[in-house]
């Protein structure tokens, strides 16, 4: 790709209900240390 190289991020799609209505947004990250 353009901009990752041969190694592209993992990703991932989910669809859930928030945790907690008044929430508008949630977010989930993923860290890699090398």
């Amino acid at each position: 790709g353009q901009f990752f190289g041969q190694n592209p991020p993992a990703r991932y799609c989910i669809k859930a209900e928030l945790v907690r209505p008044e929430f508008l947004v949630e977010i989930s990250s993923i860290a890699h240390l090398s």
